[in-house]
């Protein structure tokens, strides 16, 4: 699979120690050649069964919190002692405990300097990529008005199985309010140029494996919000560099509902459902946040964070490449 994520996360940090490449693979296809007597990293998808039971000692995987959160202990249990995983999530950890793998624990930060810091003398600019429908329109509103909002940048490009997730242009928003909206693919350059001009960010899922985008805006500086799920709630303290929603207050649109239960009856199996955010929130709590210290505080943590990231990878390159 080529991710963005997964260059940052893997390739970057052991390009120094070792020849690195990522390749595409979507978990079902034939696997491309590998290099025998190397090591294997599969990044998100399960290594493939034939590989898992030879039993090698190079073969590493790096589980996404999102992608296996609902598996059971049973299920982790399944894979062979030597497989070695690194989690970059409490969760992944959690469950290497449990099972007995052989793992480590990071935790990734971007260096702050590397990034445009966030500006918050022109009014209050919120990005949100809707990727899998966590906000619903009433939802926005809400914290538009509450958090004084100026303008929108709604990058309204869900993920695939996730395109009835579209909350689209219209009526979003008062007309007092500018809402600048992206409906399609947006090259890498000009997603930074819209990412740079916003100064409060939200998730834009509600677990995340890493959550590039939310380390991104915390290390510019931007005040950031997310559900109080993993890993957004491993990077930020409520009320001192971000804030977590409620995320035990969910709900699923009837017409997802009714999509949903025709597919199970029709054998199709369950749809992508989105997870969307309950209006029951604190939002005197949160009409009464200073943004700009929270942003302050996002920035300084994220700092602090990299320097630890930093001293971790050359456990990291000797974890992955001695075997």
């Amino acid at each position: 699979m080529r991710s963005g994520a997964f260059h940052k996360i893997l390739v970057a940090p052991l390009r120094p120690y070792a020849e690195v490449d990522l390749v595409s693979w979507d978990g079902s296809s034939v696997l491309p050649e590998m290099r025998r007597n190397e090591p294997a990293v599969f990044c998100s998808n399960v290594p493939p069964r034939e590989l898992l039971s030879a039993g090698s000692k190079n073969l590493i995987w790096i589980p996404m919190w999102d992608g296996v959160r609902q598996r059971p202990n049973s299920w982790w249990r399944g894979f062979p002692s030597s497989l070695r995983i690194v989690a970059f999530s409490r969760g992944i950890a959690e469950r290497c405990e449990h099972a007995g793998f052989e793992y480590i624990r990071l935790q990734y930060f971007n260096n702050p300097d590397e990034l445009a810091p966030a500006d918050f003398s022109s009014g209050r600019v919120l990005f949100y990529w809707n990727r899998r429908g966590l906000l619903s329109k009433r939802f926005l509103r809400k914290f538009c008005d509450v958090v004084n909002v100026d303008e929108v940048i709604l990058h309204d490009v869900p993920d695939p199985g996730y395109e009835d997730a579209r909350l689209g242009a219209a009526h979003i928003l008062p007309r007092s309010r500018k809402l600048t909206y992206c409906d399609g693919f947006l090259p890498a350059g000009d997603y930074r140029a819209i990412r740079d001009r916003a100064n409060l960010f939200i998730a834009p899922r509600l677990y995340e494996g890493v959550g590039v985008a939310l380390l991104e805006a915390l290390a510019r500086g931007a005040a950031v919000f997310g559900p109080d799920e993993a890993t957004m709630n491993e990077y930020i303290v409520n009320g001192e560099n971000g804030y977590l929603f409620d995320s035990h207050d969910m709900y699923v649109p009837f017409a997802t509902r009714v999509r949903r239960k025709a597919g199970l009856l029709l054998g199709h199996g369950a749809m992508d459902v989105p997870d969307v955010l309950g209006m029951n929130q604190d939002w005197n709590a949160i009409s009464t946040l200073d943004l700009v210290s929270l942003g302050n505080n996002a920035r300084d943590s994220h700092a602090a964070g990299y320097v630890r990231w930093k001293a971790s990878v050359p456990e990291y390159a000797e974890f992955v490449l001695s075997w």
